[in-house]
């Protein structure tokens, strides 16, 4: 089925079998099968995490555990439900997130600070993180932060506002 589905040339594959054995044997077919095939793989037991992790998987991904954290996070923090809830577009306002890759950037930004960049008056959006090749994720980065190569920004905004980031960083657009 995998080679039928072109694993071979695929980039990612997301493995949601309901048995966790299962899943350890898709994640270790399409590693032998495709050596730099991303794997996303869901599990039902916390000790089929790092199995699946040995066995090839980039991502374990335990829907059970996180539909449960949620339930007792709508008892405990409800308003901090209903706010993440617009960051998935389940909201009136429809805000998303969104990343764009120095690489992907316009080469008029490459050495500048975020200051410089001037990206929340130009287009709306927040810069909510900052992925640091080298010191990992950086919440609400300082103005001062220079995009460097192998950075990812993250950002907060509707469909409008991220249209226009893209538009006036992307160089894709």
């Amino acid at each position: 089925v995998l080679m039928a589905a072109g694993i071979q040339r695929a980039k990612t594959i997301i493995t949601t079998l309901p048995k966790d054995a299962d899943n350890v044997f898709v994640t270790l077919t399409a590693r032998e099968l495709n050596p730099t095939i991303k794997i996303v793989a869901r599990a039902s037991e916390e000790s089929s995490v790092s199995k699946l992790k040995r066995a090839g998987a980039h991502h374990v991904v335990m829907p059970d555990a996180i539909g449960g954290h949620h339930m007792a996070t709508l008892v405990t923090r409800p308003e901090v439900v209903e706010f993440l809830g617009m960051l998935n577009g389940m909201g009136s306002d429809n805000l998303e997130l969104d990343e764009l890759r120095f690489e992907d950037m316009k080469e008029d930004f490459h050495g500048k600070t975020l200051k410089e960049m001037n990206i929340r008056e130009k287009t709306g959006v927040n810069i909510l993180g900052y992925k640091d090749p080298e010191k990992g994720f950086v919440f609400n980065p300082h103005p001062n932060t220079i995009f460097k190569s192998g950075a990812v920004a993250i950002v907060l905004g509707n469909q409008e506002e991220l249209l226009k980031f893209m538009q006036y960083c992307s160089k894709h657009y």
